[in-house]
């Protein structure tokens, strides 16, 4: 297969998809192997109706092998085939206040707060951070910024 696509050999190819169209390719791999070899999209139905329906949600190990445009219609799919019978595509939301911070901790790996909650801080704000940034651990050393707002920022007067 990867010299038929590589050289462009299209009998080759369309002989090499043939073959793979009998083998029991786990629906991942085989949707990682169509995209790599740009086969039509429209045999990787079954596969992806299979990653669709099963119990799992997508791994991020898987989400990263199938490129985050896949995984984002996947996960659409998933909610979509979820989703009540009333003509709204998407599911009711039924987990809210501390369930649901349990949840997004979880999920998202966030570690537990530390101070004060900002949110729930009786000083008036004023929309502004008044407190001076500390240059040993500014933001752009996080990765955020791209390295030309990185140079404005360091460049930018006070």
């Amino acid at each position: 297969m990867k010299l038929a696509h590589q050289w462009n050999f299209i009998e080759v190819k369309t002989l090499a998809i043939r073959e793979l169209e009998n083998l029991p390719i786990p629906p991942l791999q085989k949707i990682v192997l169509y995209q790599k070899y740009a086969i039509d999209r429209t045999l990787l139905k079954p596969a992806l109706t299979a990653l669709t329906i099963r119990d799992e949600s997508l791994a991020i190990a898987e989400g990263r092998e199938i490129g985050l445009e896949t995984a984002l219609d996947l996960a659409k799919a998933r909610e979509m085939a979820r989703a009540r019978k009333s003509g709204n595509p998407r599911s009711p939301v039924n987990l809210a206040g501390a369930e649901l911070d349990v949840v997004i901790k979880d999920i998202f790996h966030l570690p537990p707060p530390t101070g004060p909650d900002p949110a729930r801080s009786s000083q008036p704000s004023t929309g502004r951070d008044n407190t001076q940034p500390n240059t040993q651990t500014n933001s752009h050393q996080c990765g955020f910024l791209s390295p030309a707002l990185r140079s404005a920022e360091l460049t930018s007067p006070a």
